[in-house]
């Protein structure tokens, strides 16, 4: 399928790498099942962030440069560790266990999540194995009762979202709801014996200090 953000960089419509982010943004919004509240375009969104990254390809093909210099390792990774927990989160949606076509997926987004922050935040590696192993438990774990069930992960959710979003969009929006309850799910996870994954996110929302990874 025609990529229509690399049509708009070859009609000069997209002319820097700042261009493309802005158009990428807007048509997250209008994709992303978070933003509309469904799954229908699930597809159309994980579409648009493979078309984002062969655009930002094409724009350094072409003399533009990014943020940071291409030194052997990905560019961003920071930004390159949210985009993929951000699919995580998507494709685990609504913590069911993921469809049989989505195992694939979720385990090419989950290793390439990992190898993001292995060059961002190497020294959170080990952690996040752990990390990976509360969610998965979290998300699949025993139901506490008609009206309970995942009750745990539907707060978590939350949280993960505006953290992803800060990132994706670099709206401060995100990162003051991140912090609305922060102190009562950060409990919540203590109590619950999901002690790596409290880590994990009080260690993410110190980060929302260091700006949006979006505009490195």
């Amino acid at each position: 399928m025609r990529n229509a953000l690399i049509e708009l960089i070859r009609d000069g419509k997209i002319r820097s790498p700042g261009d493309l982010k802005k158009i990428y943004r807007k048509m997250v919004l209008q994709t992303h099942p978070d933003a509309i509240g469904s799954t229908i375009l699930l597809e159309s969104y994980l579409e648009i962030r493979r078309h984002y990254e062969e655009a930002e390809r094409y724009l350094v093909d072409h003399g533009v440069k990014k943020a940071h210099g291409d030194n052997g390792s990905p560019v961003n990774s920071r930004l390159g560790f949210f985009k993929e927990w951000d699919v995580i989160e998507t494709l685990e949606m609504p913590y069911a266990f993921p469809p049989e076509e989505n195992k694939r997926k979720l385990a090419e987004a989950k290793q390439a999540a990992f190898t993001m922050l292995a060059t961002w935040r190497p020294e959170w590696k080990e952690l996040y194995k752990s990390v990976d192993e509360d969610s998965v438990r979290m998300k699949h774990g025993i139901p506490l009762g008609p009206y309970l069930k995942h009750a745990m992960a539907l707060n978590v959710r939350p949280l993960a979202h505006n953290i992803i979003y800060f990132h994706l969009t670099g709206r401060t929006i995100y990162a003051r709801q991140a912090k609305q309850n922060f102190a009562a799910i950060m409990y919540r996870l203590e109590q619950e014996g999901f002690g790596a994954l409290r880590e994990f996110l009080v260690l993410l929302v110190e980060d929302v200090q260091n700006g949006p990874a979006i505009l490195e």
